[in-house]
Parts: C-alpha cells; sequence; structure tokens
C-alpha cells in the first residue's frame, strides 16, 4: 500500500526553533513592478499573521544568496516572493530550483500561484532520509487577468490577488495538503467573480457559491501548521 503524503513539511530545526518563530521574506524587484504585488504581500502578511499559526513572516530587504555554501544555506532570508510571467529559474545556495507546475504550462495572466521548497536530508543510520526546509520560493503571475464585463480580458482586482498570496505564503510556511473543496482558503480550486470593477472582484471556493469575504482558515488546517512548528 502506498503511503499517503505528509501533510506537512518542516523547516530546519535552526529555523523552526529560532526564539521568534518566524520567516523572514523577500519581494523580488519584479514584485515591485507587477500589479502592485508588494503592497498585496503587506497586506497579506498581516492576514497571515492574524491567524495565529504559531509562525509570523517578516518582510526583509535582502534576498536569497545564490552562491551561500548549502551547508549554511539555513542562514538568511527564508523566503523569496517574485511575480513571473513565464516560468522562472533560480539558484539558490548553488542549487538550482526549478518549479514545476503539475504538468502546466506557469500562465503570467492565470490565477495559479506555486510555492517551491528547497529542502535539506539528513540521513541517520539506515532510516528514511529526514526532510526539512532551508529556502522557499513563491511565485505569482505577474498580470493576473480577468475577464470583463464585455468578455475582454483585464487585471484582476486587489481581493483576489491577497488570497493568491496568502494562500501561497501558508504553503511557504510548510503546509503542503490542500484543503477539501470550499472549505477555506487552502482549498485547490479556487475561482475569480469579476465585478463590474476591478475593487468589486471577488473570490468563491467551489462548491460554494459565497464569496469569502474574510481570509479563512478551517480550525482542522490551522491545527496542522501549529503542531507543525512546536
Amino acid at each position: 500500500m502506498t503511503t499517503p503524503p505528509a501533510p506537512t513539511s518542516q523547516w530546519s530545526d535552526h529555523i523552526r526553533k529560532n526564539k521568534n518563530k518566524e520567516l523572514t521574506i523577500y519581494a523580488t524587484p519584479n514584485a515591485e513592478k507587477y500589479s502592485n504585488w508588494s503592497n498585496v504581500l503587506d497586506e497579506a502578511i498581516v492576514e497571515f499573521n492574524k491567524l495565529n499559526l504559531g509562525v509570523k513572516f517578516r518582510r526583509v530587504n535582502v534576498g536569497l544568496d545564490p552562491k551561500v555554501p548549502f551547508q549554511l544555506c539555513w542562514q538568511g532570508t527564508n523566503v523569496q516572493f517574485d511575480a513571473c510571467s513565464v516560468r522562472p529559474e533560480y539558484t539558490v545556495c548553488n542549487q538550482k530550483v526549478v518549479p514545476i507546475f503539475e504538468g502546466k504550462v506557469f500562465d503570467g495572466k492565470g490565477l495559479d500561484g506555486a510555492t517551491i521548497p528547497l529542502p535539506e536530508f539528513t540521513f541517520i543510520d539506515n532510516k528514511p532520509p529526514i526532510e526539512r526546509r532551508i529556502k522557499a520560493c513563491i511565485i505569482v503571475p505577474a498580470e493576473p487577468s480577468v475577464p470583463d464585463t464585455m468578455g475582454h480580458g483585464r487585471p484582476v482586482g486587489h481581493r483576489v490577488k491577497l488570497v493568491i498570496a496568502v494562500h501561497e505564503l501558508i504553503h511557504a510556511c510548510g503546509l503542503i495538503k490542500h484543503s477539501d473543496p470550499g472549505k477555506d482558503v487552502m482549498s485547490k480550486v479556487y475561482r475569480a467573480i469579476p465585478g463590474q470593477n476591478a475593487e468589486d472582484d471577488d473570490v468563491v471556493f467551489p462548491p460554494s457559491p459565497i464569496p469569502m469575504k474574510r481570509i479563512y482558515l478551517h480550525p482542522d488546517t490551522a491545527k496542522l501548521i501549529r503542531d507543525n512548528w512546536k
């Protein structure tokens, strides 16, 4: 019988056991350039930190070092937040980081983000290796779009981008598993509902037709994350 994948992935003990219980995050120049993502990230960090998950994000101005020796990779900034029009490739701690999008082509005008962890492995005797995260790269679409009332594409509103950003922050903190459909902000499928204007755009999580008016995380999902950070 195949063992189901773990719902969470822990960060390195160097990071998980720091006294502040925080992950630092850097927004790339592209996040500053495209679709106001830098400001969206600031609000997403506030929303994430309000969830009280046993870990918080703090924004910093220093990016991930591509050349630091891998054995020291746990040091410095933990997470990178990038806005991309095509699938990127990164070098972090002398390691290539290439996002995989479940067989799909990354769409810089779509609504799907991604989080790519950089793991380290600890080998003890003949036991299975222990995997821990030492870095993570968040990717969001540079120009997420929805059809307007005339059927033409236009940039999506702030509310939709906020949901995308919070969803990826939660993945970056260690949650791998998606929630059941319609359960909370970590449900895999969500849909943008275009308003008359971008500021009226909203988000639903099928099968629920009701827009999620606040960032909601089910207690079961929150417990997975809190337990992961103990």
